[in-house]
């Protein structure tokens, strides 16, 4: 088995191939055995599951392996593109640029879960995303309760309504989801199960790059039902949750219901996380071109693949680059950042790789720069 160690320091990155006996040292071993792992590490703590509340890295790393946007970015091409995920084309934009409708595949299903009740043999059942699902996301963003600013800034005074909306919901109390039902959000339409339509205040045409973040990844209501309104009542069945004790925010592992390839099947905070293939992810395959010089870098070898490879991500919470280091040196994990004062012994001043790391299976790879979006917001109401 291929083993991928990341070692990030002025830039440099290295990936290592190692024995597949090493994976016997490895935790777990046996509940994983015959599958493709990945023994990672995360290095600042998870602040969120809830789409429409991350708003730091670490968090939307994680998010972006069960929740998907309307759009994505694609994998190789550069300059980066936007590109259809949920959606089954680009917008369609009205002349005037204050209308954008979307069309939604048909072939996207929600991982399996028991807010949508259980098929004959006992598993728990799924069902299609519809545009009424995108809908509710928006509302939870703009949900007076729910403390979604970093979503919320991006849309705010630009969607039709939206602020309409969040005003209407501050007279709800916050475990009241009835709101969602009752208060209309004018600027955000299912038009029908597959078409949804978003008509803006103000032209702007950033809106595809905004829709291509997880936190307007789909909501079903049954969730809300079932995870935030309901809990177990100790025989067996659910019993709802009075209303003054509910929370509007997604905190739970069990309540995350997304589309995404993986669920998460472990999240210990502060600790480990597992995160496992979701059985019932669409067919998704690894892109066919890219941009120049992939193909000599061997970045289309897979091209036409289906997605994803590997089956388990098992993520260890390490703050610090020494013992992260250290875990990589015991074949532990398969990434570490490379210490400062093991550098010079790791990397030639030429900046490749030491003829002892080759030795060992480890490859360079040299990143030269950090493919990464950040959106700054400015309050300059504030004197």
């Amino acid at each position: 088995m291929r083993r991928t160690l990341v070692l990030m320091a002025l830039g440099i990155v290295a990936a290592m191939a190692l024995s597949p006996f090493a994976l016997l040292e490895k935790p777990q071993r046996d509940r994983f055995a015959g599958k493709m792992v990945n023994y990672g590490i995360y290095a600042s703590k998870i602040r969120s599951i809830d789409p429409a509340t991350a708003g730091d890295t670490s968090s939307a790393a994680l998010q972006g392996n069960f929740y998907e946007g309307l759009y994505t970015y694609h994998y190789l091409q550069r300059p980066v593109a936007v590109v259809p995920q949920l959606a089954d084309a680009m917008p369609e934009v009205s002349a005037d640029g204050l209308t954008y409708t979307i069309r939604l595949r048909d072939d996207v299903f929600y991982a399996r879960n028991p807010c949508f009740g259980f098929e004959p043999d006992g598993r728990p059942a799924t069902r299609r995303v519809t545009a009424a699902d995108f809908v509710l996301a928006f509302k939870r963003i703009a949900d007076f309760h729910i403390d979604s600013r970093l979503a919320l800034t991006l849309i705010a005074g630009k969607i039709a309504g939206l602020e309409d909306y969040r005003e209407a919901t501050r007279g709800y109390a916050p475990g009241d989801f009835s709101r969602y039902d009752k208060v209309p959000l004018a600027g955000v339409e299912a038009v029908d199960d597959l078409t949804l339509r978003i008509r803006l205040t103000t032209p702007f045409p950033q809106l595809r790059y905004v829709l291509a973040m997880a936190s307007y990844a789909p909501i079903p209501r049954e969730m809300i039902d079932y995870h935030l309104a309901g809990r177990d009542d100790g025989r067996g069945g659910r019993e709802p949750i009075p209303v003054d004790q509910r929370s509007p925010e997604i905190r739970d592992r069990e309540a995350i219901v997304g589309t995404g390839p993986y669920v998460l099947a472990e999240w210990v905070r502060g600790g480990w996380i597992v995160l496992e293939r979701n059985p019932d992810f669409r067919e998704q395959y690894y892109p066919s071109e890219g941009a120049p010089g992939d193909r000599e870098a061997g970045l289309l070898d897979d091209a036409g693949r289906r997605v994803p490879f590997i089956d388990v991500q098992h993520l260890t919470y390490v703050a610090e680059s020494n013992p992260m280091w250290m875990l990589f040196l015991k074949g532990l994990t398969d990434t570490s950042g490379i210490p400062r004062d093991v550098f010079d012994s790791v990397i030639t001043p030429s900046q490749d790789l030491t003829e002892q790391w080759r030795q060992r299976g480890v490859r360079l790879m040299k990143i030269e720069g950090d493919p990464s979006l950040y959106w700054y917001g400015f309050n300059l109401r504030d004197p």
